[in-house]
């Protein structure tokens, strides 16, 4: 027996969406909002009536707080700040203008101490011209036996001697016997006083030859400049 065929029923007439592609403005559906925007409720009123059901004593501690919360508020995100900025300033500001004060005094004391320096170099080159290095020795030497020989002194001995080191000065002593007259031993040693170079007669001693000469025993003491490798070194002081 043939089970009978189910009722055949008509085919439902579905609307099919449209593709993306294929939307116009004749298919378009307008959007439903939850609430339009000319509905939205305004918040104020609802504080205005909140705030008149409260009492007076509830509105002033509110008024007060708030007051407090906003000059709060200001104060430390808008006035201190700021404030901290303007102490700092005013403090670089002093401190620039101290310094200010302080080169102007140096700008003018700056002219004299150059002076000053200036005369101290010129000393310093005389005193070097009067303390001649070693290689200048030799001429010296040769400058003092060339003075005798001009005033016609007999020269017996001119011997150099070892020379003694100081702190930064050597002294190089030459014994030296001569014979002549009184005036031209004078005119030798007055001389000897106006060379460029410092010179001290020591140990001066005269005894009379024959006839007018006079025989002159002494020690021409000259100086002259160390060098720094050529001074002596100084011990270091022992502890007690």
């Amino acid at each position: 027996m043939s089970r009978p065929s189910p009722r055949m029923r008509p085919p439902r007439n579905r609307r099919t969406r449209p593709e993306p592609h294929l939307v116009t403005e004749g298919n378009r559906r307008p959007m439903k909002f939850a609430m339009p925007f000319n509905k939205v409720p305004n918040p104020i009123p609802l504080w205005e009536e909140r705030l008149g059901t409260l009492s007076l004593p509830r509105k002033a501690l509110l008024y007060v707080l708030t007051f407090v919360l906003m000059g709060g508020g200001f104060y430390y995100f808008l006035y201190q700040p700021k404030a901290d900025k303007i102490v700092k300033l005013r403090a670089t500001i002093a401190r620039e203008e101290q310094q200010m004060v302080t080169l102007k005094r140096i700008a003018v004391e700056v002219e004299p101490f150059e002076q000053e320096v200036a005369k101290a170099r010129d000393k310093l080159e005389e005193l070097m011209t009067l303390l001649p290095d070693r290689k200048e020795i030799p001429d010296l030497l040769e400058k003092i036996s060339a003075v005798g020989a001009q005033e016609g002194l007999e020269n017996l001995l001119f011997q150099p001697q070892g020379e003694k080191k100081f702190e930064f000065y050597a002294a190089i002593p030459v014994r030296l016997d001569v014979v002549g007259s009184y005036h031209r031993i004078g005119v030798f040693l007055d001389k000897l006083s106006k060379l460029d170079r410092i010179i001290q007669v020591e140990n001066l001693s005269m005894s009379r030859e024959k006839g007018n000469d006079l025989k002159v025993n002494c020690t021409l003491n000259t100086y002259r400049f160390l060098e720094e490798s050529e001074r002596p070194k100084k011990e270091p002081q022992k502890k007690k």
